[in-house]
C-alpha cells in the first residue's frame, strides 16, 4: 500500500549520531524547507528518526525518489517515505487528544491537604500531629550505625590475626 503524497516526510534509520544540521544539509538540495526534527527519547539520545517538511508537493516528492535507500555511512541507508498527516491537526485527532486530558485529569488525586482529626481524651482535645525532631526527618543508614562498623572492624581484625599469626 503506497502512502499518498505530502509535503512531509519521514526518515527513518538514521544513525544516532546523525544531528539536525546533516539532516538538513543532506535533504537542502531538494527545496526550501520549512520544518526539520529529530526525534529523542527521554533522556536526549536520539531515536534514529526524523521527519522533514518542505513548503512545496513536488519538493518532497523529489527529495523522497532520490534520498531513499540512500548511503549516509557505509552499509548504512535511510528510509524516507511520505509520513503519516499529524493526528493534531485533525478535527477527531484533536477531539481524541481533548478527551485523554480530561480523563486523566479526573483521574488524579486531590493533592489538598487534610488536616489530621484531633484525639478527645476526657473531653481534652490532643493534635495527633507532632513534628518531627531534625534527626528523626534524616533517614537512618546502615554506615553510619556504630554497630556497623564495630562489626566490620571486628571482622577485618580477625583477618589480620589470622594471617599476621601464620
Amino acid at each position: 500500500m503506497s502512502k499518498e503524497p505530502n509535503k512531509r516526510l519521514f526518515v527513518g534509520a538514521l544513525p544516532f549520531k546523525y544531528t539536525e544540521g546533516e539532516m538538513l544539509s543532506l535533504f537542502a538540495p531538494f527545496g526550501r524547507i520549512i520544518a526539520l526534527r529529530i526525534i529523542h527519547n527521554q533522556w536526549g539520545k536520539s531515536r534514529g528518526l526524523g521527519y522533514v517538511e518542505y513548503d512545496e508537493l513536488q519538493s518532497a516528492v523529489n527529495a523522497k525518489h532520490e534520498l531513499h535507500n540512500y548511503a549516509v555511512e557505509p552499509e548504512r541507508t535511510i528510509i524516507v517515505d511520505f509520513a503519516q498527516p499529524d493526528p493534531y491537526l485533525t478535527p477527531e485527532g484533536a477531539a481524541r487528544h481533548i478527551e485523554a486530558l480530561s480523563r486523566k485529569k479526573k483521574k488524579r488525586p486531590s493533592t489538598e491537604f487534610i488536616p489530621p482529626k484531633p484525639i478527645s481524651v476526657d473531653g481534652n482535645e490532643k493534635p495527633v500531629f507532632r513534628p518531627k525532631s531534625f534527626y528523626e526527618h534524616q533517614r537512618p543508614t546502615l554506615f553510619k550505625s556504630r554497630n556497623f562498623h564495630a562489626k566490620v572492624g571486628a571482622k577485618f581484625s580477625s583477618r589480620t590475626k589470622s594471617k599476621s599469626s601464620r
